[in-house]
Formats: C-alpha cells, sequence, structure tokens
C-alpha cells in the first residue's frame, strides 16, 4: 500500500474478474481513484451481471492508516481460516465480526509498523530472511524442504511464509529501537516472578512426558461423544498397525496437534485422578486403550517418566530473567503502539465501523466510529484524501463511501 498515484484516476475494463480486478485492487492500494468497468458478460460475450463489478467495489476499503488504506479483502484473507472453523463450530455473527475486526486491528497494526521500518531504516534483507529460515528449520529438527513440506499441507504458500517471517522480524527490529533499550530487569522482580511460578512446586516424586490424541465430542462441540469416540478408536487401531502416534494426533486430536499431541511433562500430583490411573500402567513408548471421557474420548503415549527435581532459584534465573524482561517489553511496546495510533489517523469504514476490538481505541459516547477517537490532533493536517474504488455505475464525480514481540519461532504457520 502506498501514494504513489495518488491524485491519478484509472478506468478498468473486465474488472469483475482475474487479472483486471487484481490490477484494479493494485492501483487503488497505490492512490489511485479507480472505475471498475465489468457488464459480467460470459466467456461467449453473453448475458450481463453486475455480481463481479459490484464484488471488486464491496471489496473497498475496511480502513485508512494515514495516507494508506487497508482493503476488505486482505482482512477477509486474514480471518478467513479462523473464520471458517468458528463457523463450523457454530460461532454466532456477534463472534465471527469480532474475529474480523480483530483481524484488522492487526493489519492496522502492521501498516503502522510498515512506516516506522521504512522511516527509521530498519529493513531486513532477503538474506537476513534466508539465514532466519535455516534456524528456524535447524530449531525444529528440519531441512528446508521439509519446512516446505510441513507449510504446504497447511496451506501456507512458501512466498507468503517468507513474507510472515521478514514481518516478524522487522516487527523485532522495531520493539528493540523503539522500547528494548528502555526496559531494565530488577532482582526483586525475578525473585517475585520465582515465587509466583514455584512457590507451590512439589519437593519430589515422579514426573512424565506424555502425548495425547483428544477427540471432543459432547455439547459445544461439532459431534458428539460417540462419534468422537468412534474417530479416537479408528485412530487406536492405526496406530496399532503402526501409523505414528504424532501423525494420528496431528490429524484428529484437539490436544496440541501442531505438536503432535506432545502436552509436555505433568507431575503425577496435579494429574486428574483417569489420567493418572491410565498412565500408572504404561511403559515408556507404550499407548493407552481409548478412554471414554464426558467430554470425548482420549488416549495416551507415555514417552518417559523420571523423578522429579525441585527448580532452584539459581537454575530458574535465566529463564525468569528473560520472561521479565519480556513482559516489561510487551508493557512498553503496548504503551508506544497505543501513542503511535494515537498520532496516527485511522478511520475503520462500513461493516468494519460499526464492530469494535479491544485493540481499537474508545470512542465517546454519541461519537461515530469514524471520528474523534482516530481524528488526528490539531497540529497535524489532514491527511490526504484515500481512494475509493468506483462502481461502473458510477461517475468519478460520485465516489461510493464503501503475534507482540517475542523469540522469533514461527514454525507453526500462523497469523503474524
Amino acid at each position: 500500500m502506498g501514494d504513489r498515484l495518488k491524485g491519478r484516476s484509472a478506468i478498468v475494463t473486465g474488472a469483475g474478474r482475474g487479472i483486471g480486478r487484481e490490477i484494479a485492487l493494485a492501483l487503488a492500494r497505490e492512490g489511485a481513484k479507480v472505475v471498475v468497468n465489468d457488464l459480467g458478460t460470459g466467456r461467449d460475450g453473453r448475458g450481463v451481471e453486475h455480481g463481479p463489478a459490484d464484488e471488486v467495489v464491496a471489496d473497498g476499503i475496511a480502513a485508512q492508516v494515514g495516507t494508506q488504506v487497508v482493503l476488505v479483502s486482505e482482512v477477509m484473507e486474514l480471518v478467513g481460516p479462523i473464520e471458517v472453523e468458528a463457523r463450523a463450530q457454530g460461532a454466532p455473527e456477534q463472534e465471527v465480526a469480532k474475529l474480523r475486526a480483530e483481524a484488522l486491528e492487526q493489519l492496522i497494526e502492521r501498516s503502522l509498523l510498515a512506516n516506522v521500518v521504512k522511516d527509521a531504516q530498519l529493513q531486513v534483507s532477503e538474506g537476513d530472511v534466508d539465514q532466519a529460515i535455516q534456524g528456524i528449520a535447524q530449531e525444529n529438527g528440519l531441512s528446508l524442504e521439509q519446512l516446505r513440506a510441513s507449510l504446504t499441507s497447511h496451506g501456507v504458500g512458501w512466498d507468503e511464509y517468507r513474507a510472515r517471517i521478514k514481518t516478524e522480524m522487522e516487527r523485532q527490529k522495531v520493539v528493540g529501537t523503539m522500547v528494548g533499550s528502555q526496559v531494565q530487569v530488577e532482582e526483586s522482580e525475578v525473585r517475585a516472578l520465582y515465587a509466583e511460578l514455584y512457590a507451590d512446586q512439589p519437593q519430589g516424586g515422579e514426573t512424565v512426558h506424555v502425548r495425547q490424541l483428544l477427540v471432543l465430542g459432547g455439547e459445544g462441540t461439532p459431534r458428539d461423544v460417540a462419534t468422537a469416540c468412534a474417530i479416537a478408536r479408528d485412530a487406536a487401531v492405526r496406530i496399532a498397525k503402526g501409523e505414528p502416534f504424532e501423525k494420528l494426533a496431528e490429524e484428529v486430536s484437539a490436544a496440541a496437534p501442531q505438536d503432535g499431541g506432545d502436552i509436555g511433562w505433568l507431575h503425577v500430583d496435579t494429574m486428574a485422578e483417569w489420567m493418572k490411573q491410565a498412565v500408572a500402567p504404561l511403559e515408556p513408548g507404550s499407548v493407552s486403550p481409548v478412554i471414554e471421557l464426558p467430554f470425548g474420548c482420549t488416549i495416551l503415549r507415555l514417552v518417559e517418566r523420571r523423578e522429579y527435581q525441585p527448580v532452584s532459584f539459581e537454575t530458574a534465573r535465566p529463564a525468569l530473567e528473560q520472561e521479565v524482561h519480556q513482559r516489561k517489553v510487551m508493557e512498553k511496546y503496548r504503551e508506544w503502539m497505543e501513542n503511535l495510533r494515537k498520532r496516527t489517523f485511522i478511520e475503520r469504514r462500513g461493516y468494519f465501523a460499526l464492530t469494535t476490538s479491544p485493540a481499537a481505541p474508545r470512542r465517546a459516547p454519541g461519537m461515530l466510529a469514524s471520528d474523534a477517537a482516530e481524528t488526528p490532533p490539531a497540529a497535524e493536517e489532514p491527511p490526504p484524501e484515500v481512494p475509493r474504488i468506483l462502481s461502473w455505475k458510477r461517475s468519478l464525480a460520485e465516489p461510493e463511501d464503501a503475534e507482540i514481540p517475542g523469540k522469533l519461532n514461527v514454525f507453526s504457520p500462523v497469523p503474524l
């Protein structure tokens, strides 16, 4: 998104579909006013359908951020997979609207950060991205080819993944430059966190490393318990025939599917009674029978057992210092981002002007969604007019208003 074509106008014929549609949207992103001219005829030249042109017009602008824009299509692309899953689970329209609003806020933040990256010359090179991806692959015990295959299986293209990595790296550079130097970690803060995390730790006993394949069923899930248990029993048969537990957990489990069902180390004294009884007879590497629960069915695999050793303050200190630092950086980052939002003209439009997100500034009673919360300070000049996509049925003179910083580990392809 930019302003290279600000003040220019364009008429794109055949803009309702395919290449014409992408050209129209690209021109709008760069600041042009665009007339979408498409009668919607078929490939044989017959028929008239306004739908394709109307869809491009409806795409329009979700929000203006300074002199740049966020398109509705960009919001829908980001929220799409999450919305599909939410709808499949019966989410009401209010929840779907909230998901879309949160996606828009993410894109607004990306736009703000992109401007800071450009102004402060904090860009990340392609070589830096290559090096980061290589490190991520090695950290996860994968070759680049295996990483590509994993991303493809999750529906994430290689170019898209590289773009996500670059965005995250640039965000971390912004955070380090703008707020990182302001953070100091005090000894008292580290000791307070140790007390918070370890005050109630056991002084001995046994811990177990467990993988879980959990299929949810019953109220609030897309299936009943009987169906969930049938899925779990089918998985148990496949595991017994030699298929990896991790592979089946990735396919069907609601518990840590991205980690092959790995739910980590658990102290036996903190485990639910049903789980403790199921794990007790297992040898490392063995798998439990299918266990029916009120909320579905599950299978457990014991990875390892060991005696629990209490964690001393000195042992935990490095991790605690990092955690305190990250918490304080996050707090400073939120304050900095809030101030950046206040200094920037941000106007949510159409559907998005009627929805709210925790990240969006609150409005005073009686104020329109696009008003004062996003109005620039009086000392600033109002931003230039943002381009609108126009219907072929209208003239150019009558436009229609239409992941916080942390350790870079984005192997799991989730929206940044």
